[in-house]
């Protein structure tokens, strides 16, 4: 895949959905302590930003195992697909353990995502553009 000509809007896309990594949380910080009232979190409103990157840590590596075999593009449009399920899906669960296990997969989904979008800008840049994407990447993720 190297030495193809990205556009700005393939960059821009590549970027936007790195920004995806950091949404899982920030996402439910502003009603936090809302949706941890009612679902009974309320001592513990916190593991409910907490618990996607107890997901990511645990399917890490097998998303990067997949995204060896299957390639990169196709387990990102792959990670999108539960991200949005389970992002939206945590809006109508009721009970807490099933919330504790949307959340999780999110993160499942959120590590194909962020593993896939480095490998992407690894494959497709090289050399000083490889290096700009990367810091741009950290700053979408940031």
């Amino acid at each position: 895949m190297q030495n193809l000509k990205v556009s700005n809007t393939g960059i821009f896309t590549i970027l936007l959905i790195s920004s995806l990594t950091i949404m899982v949380g920030t996402v439910i910080a502003p009603s936090l302590y809302q949706i941890a009232a009612q679902l009974g979190f309320s001592k513990s409103p916190g593991w409910l930003v907490t618990l996607p990157s107890l997901g990511v840590v645990l399917f890490a590596p097998v998303m990067g195992r997949l995204i060896d075999r299957k390639g990169a593009y196709n387990m990102m449009i792959l990670g999108l697909i539960p991200y949005a399920i389970f992002g939206f899906g945590g809006a109508f669960l009721k009970y807490p353990s099933l919330v504790v296990i949307d959340r999780i997969l999110l993160g499942g989904a959120t590590a194909a995502i962020q593993a896939s979008g480095t490998v992407l800008i690894a494959e497709l840049f090289q050399g000083e553009k490889r290096m700009k994407m990367i810091a741009w990447q950290g700053m979408a993720i940031d």
